[in-house]
């Protein structure tokens, strides 16, 4: 995390301008609030001594503010603190454990990072039930999100082919899908040029058996 993210996140918990934190450390009012906006932004780096009087001003401890340093004890556990804050997790004491707990249904826990967190945890559940080897663990997690990307696609797959043989064992239930999935695409294609938008765009696929791949008005038909 860039510290000029952490330097906007606190003092606008603290409810200061960038002006006023400006002058509170020492530059001229004209150009206070410009000076702290280059530094939220990225533009510019505060030296040690700036982020030591910003961190008083805003009553925070310099290493609150400081890129993340998990190399030492105080850096991990304010690297922790930035995580509550931006993803709204909690620290829960169980018996001689501490959980870190992730909460999905919060507004601050972004999607994507809770998607990529319960895979993590899906991984570390077969590397514990020996589903996995260690060596297996480890290339999930130093290839990552490559080997993410490709376990979601090797999944998708075997959901499709476990689909597509329950069809070809059920051929009267496959006839009947094959149908409605045609009129389905009719109907979807003789509206793609009312809402003037390819139908591909809307991620919609459809499968259709013994057909051969076309494109209907911009809707990908798959066999």
């Amino acid at each position: 995390m860039a510290i000029g993210e952490r330097i906007r996140f606190i003092r606008n918990l603290r409810g200061i301008t960038q002006k006023w934190l400006g002058q509170a450390v020492g530059f001229p009012p004209k150009t206070a609030d410009v000076r702290m906006a280059q530094y939220e932004s990225g533009s510019r780096t505060p030296k040690e001594d700036l982020v030591k009087a910003i961190a008083n001003v805003l009553e925070v401890s310099p290493l609150a503010l400081q890129i993340p340093d998990i190399d030492s004890d105080l850096g991990f556990i304010h690297t922790l603190f930035a995580i509550e804050d931006i993803h709204g997790i909690r620290a829960e004491k169980q018996g001689d454990e501490v959980h870190l707990i992730f909460d999905g249904s919060k507004r601050t826990m972004d999607e994507s990072i809770f998607t990529m967190l319960s895979a993590w945890a899906e991984q570390s559940k077969k590397l514990r039930c020996g589903k996995i080897s260690k060596e297996q663990y480890d290339h999930w997690r130093y290839t990552f999100p490559v080997s993410y990307t490709h376990l979601r696609a090797f999944n998708h797959m075997e959901k499709f082919v476990s689909l597509e043989k329950l069809l070809f064992t059920h051929k009267p239930l496959a006839r009947r899908i094959t149908a409605l999935r045609r009129n389905l695409i009719k109907l979807l294609s003789e509206g793609a040029g009312k809402i003037q938008k390819p139908l591909v765009f809307l991620h919609f696929s459809a499968f259709l058996i013994y057909s051969h791949s076309i494109v209907a008005g911009g809707l990908e038909v798959i066999s």
